[in-house]
């Protein structure tokens, strides 16, 4: 995730979007910008959350969607 956002601020990206069985998406300049033709796993959108949110506050996430 680190990664994602070292680039996101590298290109002035304004959000990341994260989904399953989709590639990681970015938002420059109000166009959707794909960063590979890799998808992510079902569980790798959560995984890359974890990296960069609190506990806590993940656990939110968890409850309540």
């Amino acid at each position: 995730m680190e990664r994602i956002l070292r680039l996101m601020a590298e290109k002035g990206a304004s959000d990341v979007y994260l989904s399953a069985n989709m590639p990681v998406l970015i938002r420059i300049n109000g166009q959707m910008v794909q960063l590979s033709d890799q998808l992510l796993g079902p569980s790798q959108p959560r995984q890359l959350i974890a990296e960069v949110v609190e506990p806590v506050h993940l656990a939110e996430l968890d409850q309540t969607g």
